[in-house]
């Protein structure tokens, strides 16, 4: 009766209880990371980030909690938590799985990079997931079928793939880069929560880099949570304390030679003994009366969740990266604002506080002007440090107005050229002198100080007014990187992956997030020291467009207790001037995406290559350029 036998084997295994298995256990005894994915292939040891080992246990069945919340910056292991939590489940618990990324191309992504590779090292797994074949449509990019349940990985702008089937468990990837709202829909975290609602033993892991203060998705759930750090004991005098920047002190000169002062006995402590500190180090919730003042800054505040439990980790706690390595890029970054605001986010796990605007002054602006430009005879027309040139377009009722941006390495900036010119927009856009003139200015050659002619190799016309005209005047110079654009208040990147070609001149249209820029270039404008990010204006530019250029300033209202900035012109205020250049930022950022690098663009000025031939040039000045000279003096 051997068949029998098996049979009641089988029917016991499958009514005895699941042992009791953490998830860093299971992680431990089967998890296999691959070189594809891990710098560190091999079989996975919780030991060599002994931080990461309550997060995962937390998301184990046999917790009590519901939530997960990790607010991180990046290189601490995040994603692997996540994995390790996917693998225990697919392995141990089989449950209906969503993972969610910001993107359905993100998803995809994460499924050929990071889930095929866990499922082919690792033995347990293996054998579950079904093999990818290409009639079998239990293994695709997007749904993945196991014994006992399913993985379905979605991007967070489909609202098709959120809403579907119910699931119990949720691994929600990188919410702060999720889009806000789904036109009709709402938040794509409250649409793909609601699935988990059947399940009275449903588990949520939310985890994220934090973005902007007050604007952050991970900052308000860390909020709602019991906000833990993990503390770790100075090896000289046992204290522990949580890592701080504060903290990491260097030889002037020397930053990679960084190391972490103890704040309590104040002992140099090298990075070797990070390791050590780590496997001592321990988990504490926050005392509850900062953990409450922590909700008070929202608005209305936040109410604490019981079933939440919240993990931080910064750079800091990492075994792959140095304190030296940190020192170094926060040295990198300067005065740069927007490298900082990176740093913040990405290497502190910290949220970057935005500042409304209120300091810039157009008085400060114009003590900074500088010779250069072609209205300043007696310097260069462009700079050496100048790379490449963009333009910002503004179409108006009765003129154009435009700026010529220079962009140097760290993009540091020139203001170039200001040209404002009257004319008939609703002329016909093939033979009225207003599109003429347009023409001639985006044409126009400007000669760098190294003696090399340089034309424009992008720009950007706003659409916005006489859109059927502009898509007209567009059209026929798209290959020389003349752009149609629309801005739009909402959205994180500034250039789109993609344009839209929904609309009636069948243009490649681009859809700016115009807010970005205003605050990138914002940021910029408080900088008073030369170098990355710095930006710098010829002797002859006047006062009314430093007061153009600052006119706008950022507001800030509560929506659902989120913090929605918006930028505000002020009435009788004239902004074309920051048009202008948002546009003209836009446009380095179009250029990029076409595969185009300032530092390569800087090493065909020093082989002596001109920039718009790809020949070297004559040294001496051009009748093209002299008759485009000629033209605008």
């Amino acid at each position: 009766m051997p068949a029998i036998d098996t049979l009641r084997t089988i029917a016991a295994a499958s009514i005895r209880p699941a042992p009791d298995l953490s998830v860093s256990d299971w992680a431990d005894q089967n998890r296999v990371l691959d070189s594809r994915s891990s710098a560190e292939p091999g079989p996975w040891r919780t030991a060599r980030t002994p931080y990461l080992r309550d997060i995962m246990d937390a998301m184990g069945p046999a917790h009590s909690c519901e939530t997960v919340v990790v607010k991180s910056s990046s290189q601490v292991g995040k994603s692997e938590t996540l994995n390790n939590a996917l693998g225990f489940y697919i392995d141990h618990a089989p449950a209906p799985i969503m993972l969610v990324q910001p993107t359905k191309e993100a998803a995809e992504r994460y499924s050929r990079q990071r889930i095929t590779p866990l499922v082919e090292r690792s033995p347990a797994l293996r054998g579950k997931v079904s093999e990818r074949k290409s009639r079998d449509t239990g293994n695709k990019l997007d749904a993945k079928e196991f014994l006992g349940g399913v993985l379905f990985l979605v991007g967070a702008n489909s609202p098709v793939g959120l809403a579907s089937s119910p699931i119990r468990v949720l691994l929600a990837d990188e919410i702060d880069r999720w889009t806000k709202s789904i036109p009709g829909e709402g938040d794509p975290l409250e649409i793909v929560e609601r699935r988990t609602a059947t399940f009275h033993n449903r588990k949520k892991l939310k985890t994220s880099t934090p973005t902007v203060k007050g604007q952050s998705r991970i900052e308000l759930e860390y909020a709602r949570s019991d906000q833990r750090k993990y503390f770790v004991p100075c090896p000289d005098c046992g204290t522990f304390q949580v890592f701080k920047w504060a903290c990491v002190k260097w030889p002037a000169g020397d930053p990679a030679g960084a190391a972490y002062q103890c704040e309590h006995c104040e002992v140099l402590i090298p990075h070797y003994k990070k390791p050590e500190m780590l496997e001592r180090g321990y988990w504490q919730a926050e005392d509850e009366d900062e953990a409450e003042r922590v909700r008070n800054v929202f608005d209305p505040p936040v109410k604490r969740d019981p079933r939440s439990v919240g993990f931080w980790l910064s750079s800091l706690y990492s075994p792959w990266v140095s304190w030296g390595e940190v020192a170094q890029q926060f040295v990198q970054c300067g005065k740069d604002r927007e490298l900082l605001r990176v740093f913040v986010n990405t290497l502190l796990g910290e949220e970057w506080d935005l500042d409304d605007g209120e300091d810039i002054s157009e008085d400060d602006l114009l003590e900074r002007r500088e010779v250069f430009g072609p209205g300043c005879p007696e310097g260069p027309e462009v700079p050496a440090g100048v790379a490449v040139l963009t333009c910002g377009v503004d179409i108006q009722a009765d003129r154009f107005e435009l700026e010529v941006v220079g962009w140097g390495l760290g993009e540091e900036s020139w203001s170039i050229d200001y040209v404002v010119s009257f004319g008939d927009p609703s002329s016909d856009p093939k033979r009225g002198q207003f599109w003429k003139d347009l023409d001639a200015a985006l044409r126009r050659v400007y000669m760098h100080e190294d003696g090399h002619e340089m034309k424009i190799e992008a720009a950007c016309i706003d659409t916005g007014h006489q859109a059927l005209n502009v898509y007209s005047f567009v059209k026929p110079r798209q290959k020389r990187r003349v752009w149609g654009i629309k801005g739009k208040h909402t959205g994180e990147r500034l250039w789109p992956r993609a344009p839209t070609r929904r609309n009636k001149g069948r243009i490649d249209l681009y859809m700016l997030a115009v807010g970005v820029a205003k605050e990138s270039i914002y940021a910029r404008l408080r900088q008073t020291e030369a170098g990355p990010g710095y930006c710098h204006f010829p002797a002859d530019r006047v006062e009314d467009y430093f007061q153009q250029l600052t006119a706008e300033r950022m507001k800030t209202r509560y929506k659902r207790g989120f913090a929605v900035k918006f930028w505000e012109l002020p009435s009788g205020r004239k902004n074309e001037a920051l048009d202008c250049r948002v546009y003209a930022f836009a446009a380095l950022h179009g250029w990029r995406s076409n595969r185009h690098t300032i530092q390569g663009a800087l090493d065909r000025i020093g082989r002596g290559t001109d920039l718009k031939t790809g020949k070297s040039p004559a040294r001496k000045r051009s009748k093209r350029w002299l008759k485009s000279r000629k033209h605008w003096i």
